[in-house]
């Protein structure tokens, strides 16, 4: 299996210049830290267009993936499997972003769930998808980090890199040098 690609990109103080280049993709997702210069508000996690993902909608449950068996046992066994199939445990993480709060994984958001007895609840609403790749902002360090997973399809990388480099925001601004890895 290939290892991680990493590109730097030029930091950027407010993460939302990249999400407005990022958001014509499908299901972005952006976890922004508030540009603190705490440990708990110096990351935001910037990604699109999952390699696959989960939703309910008013209590009915898909997948976009096929092989992922929904069955009576529910959402969250279901999202198990979902990372199982495209997470890749077998690949060492990096030094230089072994650090980092998030490398790609899941990300969702849960509805308020319904209480059905008093042990039990569910949700009416709900997403998750499996995100193969991020871009990590550190407000502390001020970088800016493009890491794609191992199981990210060389079309996915180049697609994503070709919207960030051609947008005119960018086009004279980001520096991207690719990490050799060993």
């Amino acid at each position: 299996m290939p290892d991680y690609t990493i590109y730097q990109l030029e930091y950027a103080t407010d993460s939302s210049v990249y999400m407005s280049v990022l958001a014509q993709l499908p299901m972005p997702a952006f976890l922004e830290s508030g540009q603190g210069d705490q440990d708990s508000a110096r990351y935001d996690i910037l990604s699109a267009a999952p390699a696959s993902y989960l939703t309910i909608v008013d209590g009915e449950f898909n997948c976009s993936d096929p092989d992922i068996e929904l069955n009576a046992e529910g959402f969250f066994p279901a999202l198990r499997r979902l990372q199982a199939k495209y997470d890749a445990p077998e690949v060492e993480i990096p030094s230089e972003i072994s650090p980092l709060p998030f490398s790609g994984g899941l990300i969702g958001v849960l509805g308020y769930p319904k209480l059905d007895t008093h042990n039990a609840f569910s949700f009416e609403h709900a997403f998750a998808g499996f995100y193969n790749w991020a871009l990590i902002v550190d407000h502390l360090k001020k970088s800016s980090k493009l890491i794609f997973m191992p199981g990210c399809t060389s079309q996915s990388i180049d697609e994503i890199t070709s919207i960030l480099l051609s947008n005119t925001l960018f086009k004279n601004s980001i520096l991207f040098e690719e990490f050799e890895l060993e």
